[in-house]
Parts: structure tokens; sequence; C-alpha cells
């Protein structure tokens, strides 16, 4: 994928509905990417179906586009929090990961994109409440409202 990542994007991300495995001691993988060359790739193929549970799919398809984002820009899975960046091997694993990063994690993200905190999770509130995520939303905008306060 690195041959078709345009020289002034920051990075590539890739979605398939084909299963992905990285060679042959692996059963599967929901998502892969490099960290060096910010290119990455992940699937829906075992999501389940969308008219059997709309939010569930989508909390998982964030999810996994945001773990393998994270990949990207240089982040290694987290073993000490259950959080975005820790690894998933099936989706009850995935549906029990929160889709927001821990402290460790988030101090990453900020540090590596030097985005505004509070701004980033007020986008990430307005996501959420126009997708019907409720749970997600409430928790970015008490995290938006947290850092502003004096």
């Amino acid at each position: 994928m690195r041959a078709h990542r345009p020289d002034d994007a920051i990075a590539v991300l890739g979605l398939t509905a084909t299963d992905l495995w990285p060679g042959e001691e692996w059963n599967f993988v929901f998502g892969m990417a490099t960290y060096d060359q910010r290119v990455g790739v992940w699937s829906v193929a075992r999501f389940g179906d969308p008219a059997q549970d709309r939010l569930g799919l989508l909390r998982r398809m964030l999810k996994t586009a945001l773990h393998e984002t994270g990949h990207m820009f240089t982040m290694h899975h987290c073993t000490a929090w259950n959080c975005l960046m820790s690894g998933s091997n099936n989706l009850r694993e995935t549906d029990r990961r929160t889709m927001d990063a821990c402290p460790e994690c988030t101090a990453k993200i900020w540090v590596l994109s030097g985005c505004d905190p509070a701004a980033r999770f007020q986008a990430l509130a307005k996501l959420a409440g126009e997708h019907d995520l409720d749970a997600e939303q409430a928790q970015w905008l008490k995290a938006a409202e947290t850092l502003v306060a004096p």
C-alpha cells in the first residue's frame, strides 16, 4: 500500500470486506498497519450483520479503524489499561475494549498529533452524537468540559 500513499498524505488506511491474515501461523486479524510506512488495512469480514446490530457493528468498525490508525502513528498495543490500543483476538475482546484511549495512550496522541485535547473531545462527541453513540458522546463531552474547566 505504501506505493499508493500520496506524498502529501499523513497516512492511508484501507477498508475491506475480505478476511485478513498476515501469515500461515495466524487464524485471522481484524486489521494490520505499519509503524514506519503509515499504511494499514482493516476488515469488516467478521463484524456481524448490520441489520442485526447497527450500533454494535459501528462501534466495532470505529474501534478497529482508530486502533490501526494508532499503529500508523507508532503506538504499540496497550497492556496497562483496557483501551483503544489494547490488542483484540476475538469479537468479545473487541466489544470489551473502549472506543477511547486510556490516559497514557491519550497523552501519546496529544504529543504525536499536536492537537488541542478539548477540541478533540468536542469533535469526537459531535461525531458520536451524529451516529447515536450516546454513551460515547456523554463520555467525550464530560472529558471536553473537564479540560476547559478552570
